[in-house]
């Protein structure tokens, strides 16, 4: 298969090892982060994700990994969750040499300006159903409306199962896709995206079963098109596609400007064990052995 521009995964991977299914503590998972970060596809690897209540013993814990930088992170509330933790948490991790706060996250909400949370990005997770237009909307309005020391908005979109929280499918993310491109906000995702390709895959938490879930190149490539102006029917596709060659072979003919095009958009995906996707690239040959320069 042809080599995929390193740009295209370089941070792609936030590292959410202490959230559901992997659980880890948080001394495993800042041992193992650190391990990441050090290793031969640091590059690929973002930010640690922490809950609000975990970002002081953090940075207590973070010299003990033996790093000797700080700690890359970024506070991350679930909808419905407490801000005044998350601005308390933001303000400490600004405040404390040992971390280097990254942005926040937080569920949509029409008042979430108020919560006085001063971070480098304020990342908001759609919610489904009517709400879903008027927060992209609200989103959209904070970018156009920042000033060059505002923070830059972002909005994330859930692509794994919870038990509150249904499987998005093909048609549902497209949906979501084409809207974010369409209206130049970029995109997290989180959930579910082990996998370079579409496929029924095991879940985690349910020894035996598997379902569908979607694959981060098919993605990459569902956003490469959107980016092009195709409609939602050809992104659909491309996230249905189960078959690498046509993927790797659409994203590698990507010229630099496109990549860096696809990534403005799709800047990063939550994932509890990022060896998985690095293991994945590895497996299609897209990975050379050692970091790019």
């Amino acid at each position: 298969m042809p080599a995929l521009p390193r740009a295209l995964v370089t941070g792609l991977i936030d590292d959410a090892a202490v959230f559901p299914p992997a659980h880890l503590s948080l001394v495993a998972a800042l041992n193992q982060h650190h391990t990441h970060r050090t290793g031969p596809y640091a590059d690929l690897v973002g930010p640690l994700l922490l809950p609000p209540d975990m970002v002081e013993p953090a940075a207590q814990l973070w010299s003990g990994t033996g790093a000797d930088t700080p700690l890359g992170l970024v506070v991350v509330s679930r909808p419905g969750g407490d801000l005044t933790a998350l601005r308390e948490a933001a303000e400490t991790a600004v405040t404390d040499d040992r971390l280097d706060l990254r942005g926040v996250e937080l569920g949509w909400r029409a008042d979430w300006r108020n919560a006085g949370i001063d971070a480098p990005q304020i990342v908001l997770e759609l919610p489904r159903g009517l709400e879903q237009a008027l927060a992209l909307t609200d989103a959209a309005t904070a970018i156009a409306e920042a000033g060059p020391l505002d923070p830059r908005v972002l909005v994330k979109f859930r692509t794994g199962e919870t038990p509150a929280w249904p499987w998005p499918d093909e048609n549902e993310l497209a949906e979501v896709l084409s809207g974010v491109v369409a209206m130049a906000v970029p995109v997290k995702l989180t959930g579910g995206l082990h996998h370079a390709i579409r496929g029924e895959h095991p879940l985690p938490d349910a020894p035996g079963v598997t379902a569908p879930q979607h694959g981060f190149l098919n993605i990459l490539a569902a956003v490469a098109a959107a980016a092009t102006g195709m409609p939602r029917p050809v992104l659909a596709t491309w996230l249905t596609t189960r078959d690498a060659a046509p993927l790797v072979e659409a994203l590698a003919a990507l010229t630099p400007a496109a990549v860096s095009r696809v990534r403005g958009l799709f800047t990063a995906y939550g994932c509890c064990a990022v060896t998985d996707p690095i293991a994945g690239l590895l497996a299609l040959g897209l990975l050379q052995e050692e970091t790019s320069a």
